[in-house]
């Protein structure tokens, strides 16, 4: 393993990574100049491939990773190094660094957003743009509250009995209510045209590996992990039950670009999921229901209930269904150009008096424990529309990580279901119109 790096070249990394806003400015003037200087910087640094990095400290490890991957990056995002030493010294240096980290050696999601240092003075920026600072800061605190719900999600999955089990989800249910309040508000803020400008995205933004396709066949031929990465959403996507072919691929095929430590959680994550260690099983235990397809365009018929609860519980807004009316970006379809989905048949609910009646004759506590379920459904069915809508105000309908359009391929997320047999009894819809899931906890 290689990249303990001396503090000079550290440092030198350090510097090369902090000048490209202004290599970025210059370079709009003309790349092929800027690139020949770089080219003969990078020269300049004291190899990385000399000395282990088994006993540095992890932040050492990725603050050089982010160093290196950014200049890396950035060459790429402007033509290539005209230098064919240059390009194999810096093709070494992203090996090393990612050696150091057990990851792909290319600029990932995890590392651009979580690991990017604050305050925002020393940000190792891509582009000059003030709103790119405000991107990660966003995603990053999106991130670190979801991490603050992965273990609250535990808790309640740790409660052995039925009795157990609900106690904890109650007490569990108003933090993670805020969490996801806040999570979907922070994503919805990025709407905003003035902290986000579409120019500014297109112009410098998603530098990790971002997707190339033919333009004249729409053909992917390099995918981009993209968002895709975050590990805190997969985690919760496991705590939940989420399975379907679409999720488990991309779990496993952006494994690679998560740090060791992170990829045997989500892989043990996973292997509990298998194994019927979640809320989905909870649910199927208690209530029925586990044959089910968890993503379907049947799923279609409770996606009234679930934004009418989403939007009582303050997890989406007006504003965010308002701006995919407008981007003309319909979430009550199956997008046109998604894969093929399942052929297993969703039962249509039943009518809303026969929902509300038999919902009305369970006991207080399945009531109680039955909303709950419906609320947390809502809370990510919120989490994936505000997403949505952002990512449509962010970057519009054009090609991204799996193919699609971006934005189509989020919608498809609005038909993911972890408790797909609450919406097709009904019993999710009436718990929405009975509203119980704001007097409870």
């Amino acid at each position: 393993m290689i990249a303990h790096a001396s503090p000079d070249v550290r440092a030198a990394w350090a510097a090369l990574s902090l000048s490209l806003p202004a290599r970025h400015e210059a370079a709009a003037r003309g790349a092929e100049a800027v690139l020949a200087q770089l080219a003969a910087d990078i020269l300049a640094v004291p190899s990385l491939d000399a000395v282990s990095a088994a006993d540095r400290p992890i932040e050492h490890r990725r603050a050089l990773a982010l160093d290196v991957l950014m200049v890396e990056a950035f060459a790429r995002r402007h033509g290539s190094l005209p230098d064919a030493q240059a390009a194999r010294a810096l093709h070494a240096a992203c090996a090393a660094v990612a050696a150091a980290l057990g990851i792909q050696p290319i600029l990932n999601y995890p590392l651009y957003i979580r690991h990017n240092p604050l305050p925002p003075a020393p940000l190792r920026t891509f582009t000059p743009l003030a709103s790119e600072a405000r991107f990660i800061r966003m995603h990053r605190a999106v991130e670190e509250r979801l991490d603050a719900l992965i273990p609250v999600l535990d808790t309640v999955l740790d409660g052995h009995s039925d009795d157990a089990f609900d106690a904890a989800f109650a007490a569990a249910y108003p933090t993670l209510a805020d969490g996801f309040r806040a999570v979907n508000a922070l994503m919805a803020a990025f709407q905003d045209p003035q902290r986000m400008p579409v120019d500014a995205f297109t112009a410098g933004f998603r530098p990790y590996y971002a997707s190339e396709y033919d333009p004249a066949t729409g053909r992917v031929l390099r995918e981009g992990p993209s968002g895709l990465q975050s590990p805190t959403f997969r985690a919760v996507a496991m705590q939940l039950g989420y399975a379907d072919h679409g999720l488990d691929h991309w779990t496993t095929h952006l494994a690679g670009y998560h740090e060791t430590a992170v990829r045997d959680d989500l892989n043990r994550r996973r292997a509990d999921r298998d194994a019927g260690h979640s809320m989905a099983d909870r649910f199927a235990a208690r209530f029925g229901g586990q044959t089910l397809p968890r993503l379907h365009p049947g799923h279609a018929a409770s996606l009234p209930d679930l934004l009418a609860m989403a939007y009582r519980g303050g997890w989406v807004d007006q504003a965010s269904t308002a701006l995919l009316a407008a981007a003309g970006v319909r979430i009550d379809v199956w997008p046109p150009d998604a894969p093929e989905p399942p052929s297993t048949d969703v039962p249509h609910p039943p009518p809303t008096a026969v929902a509300d009646a038999a919902f009305a004759t369970l006991p207080s506590a399945d009531r109680g424990t039955l909303s709950r379920f419906a609320g947390l459904e809502a809370m990510l069915f919120g989490f994936h529309v505000a997403h949505v809508a952002t990512a449509a105000a962010q970057i519009g309908r054009v090609p991204g990580t799996g193919g699609t359009s971006g934005v189509d391929f989020l919608v498809i997320a609005l038909y993911r279901r972890a408790f797909p047999a609450l919406w097709t009894s009904g019993l999710g819809g009436a718990a929405a119109r009975a509203g119980v899931e704001n007097t409870i906890g």
